[in-house]
């Protein structure tokens, strides 16, 4: 063995000094951010969007996540969920630790796993863009050129296209009407199309494939964008309570706490081009008519 006993000093001097960096680096993380210890923490979000590449959603969320990332010090990665079924079961298991989730999805998931905390609930633009609300409304479409199809009525025996049975406005609220009127969907309707996603159900209305389709508000923005304005409302829900961003008990209530104050403070840019214009803060029960509906 070629070690001197100066040699074996110089490399514990050495691996000394390299622990002292790891500790002022620490140290220094602590002081920025509040949280000594970085992590990976994976973000959900339900297939509102589906029909977009991974690209695209990747880049509408980057902004976001990096803002969080840059001001907590951790880091945040989305995870694009293909399925409802499969955000709920990410979420509640805690393989992702934030989910984007809309009511019905929420009310579930919540159900299965108690520990769930709502950071904050998103806000959306009224029809004129001049309030910013915490909810929404369910449509179900029609092309324009259907001079046959007036009200809900008309659709007796038509073809009408759904999101899936997760999907609050794409089928719990507007499935809930109709029973409210005594109408069976599979009964009503010479056809039901469970068809996925919003923009799956907006682009088989524009295609002629489905005589009508439910959806909400932004997804029906998006449409006219890529379809044209083809599209007309035959009929509207009450308001609904927006989308929320959840967190699994992974995530320490400290960082949640601190990720809640981010959010309520976002730059209106790093929103671009997502559903939400902004976030305010609602309690669970905020979310007691969905869960009502959806026992």
């Amino acid at each position: 063995m070629s070690f001197t006993l100066n040699s074996m000093w110089n490399l514990n001097r050495l691996f000394g000094q390299i622990h002292l960096v790891a500790v002022l680096a620490s140290a220094n993380l602590l002081l920025q951010t509040g949280f000594a210890r970085a992590e990976t923490y994976w973000v959900g979000v339900v297939p509102w969007q589906k029909g977009q590449t991974s690209d695209e959603i990747d880049r509408l969320y980057i902004p976001l996540l990096k803002l969080l990332s840059q001001k907590t010090g951790q880091t945040f990665k989305l995870k694009a969920m293909t399925s409802y079924e499969g955000t709920i079961a990410e979420i509640t298991s805690g393989r992702i630790q934030l989910a984007m989730l809309s009511p019905a999805p929420y009310v579930k998931a919540k159900r299965e796993n108690p520990k769930l905390a709502i950071l904050v609930t998103e806000l959306s633009w009224n029809a004129d863009k001049t309030v910013k609300q915490d909810s929404y409304r369910s449509h179900i479409l029609v092309r324009k050129d259907r001079a046959d199809l007036t009200d809900l009525e008309s659709l007796a025996g038509k073809s009408m296209g759904f999101v899936s049975v997760e999907s609050t406005s794409g089928y719990l609220i507007p499935v809930a009407y109709l029973k409210s009127q005594k109408h069976s969907p599979e009964k009503f309707f010479s056809k039901v199309n469970k068809l996925g996603s919003h923009p799956a159900v907006t682009d088989a209305i524009a295609a002629g494939s489905v005589d009508a389709g439910a959806t909400w508000d932004f997804n029906w923005q998006q449409a006219v964008k890529k379809n044209g304005d083809v599209f007309r409302s035959i009929w509207q829900s009450d308001p609904i309570p927006n989308l929320c961003i959840v967190a699994h008990p992974l995530i320490s209530s400290a960082l949640q706490k601190k990720l809640r104050s981010l959010l309520l403070e976002v730059p209106d840019d790093v929103l671009q081009g997502l559903s939400t214009v902004g976030y305010t803060v609602k309690a669970d029960s905020f979310y007691d008519g969905i869960r009502k509906l959806s026992e």
